[in-house]
């Protein structure tokens, strides 16, 4: 099952600072299957160092939206 099955969009978060996958890499892969996509300043591990940010990102993509969520939406 995807996430388009279960009606989610995808979404990708690269690391400006990824030395892991680069972050080119990741932006070229998340436009090829138009995901939701934020750029966060930090390395691989986005989701342990910005989680908010990491989970903003989780809610814009179950609404379908493409921008920040609003303070106080999430």
């Amino acid at each position: 099952m995807t996430v388009r099955t279960l009606g989610v969009r995808p979404t990708n978060q690269p690391g400006v600072r990824d030395r892991t996958t680069a972050p080119e890499l990741e932006r070229f892969l998340a436009e090829r299957m138009d995901a939701t996509t934020i750029e966060v300043d930090s390395s691989h591990l986005a989701m342990v160092t910005h989680p908010e940010a990491i989970a903003d990102l989780i809610l814009m993509a179950t609404r379908g939206a493409r921008g920040p969520v609003p303070p106080g939406r999430g």
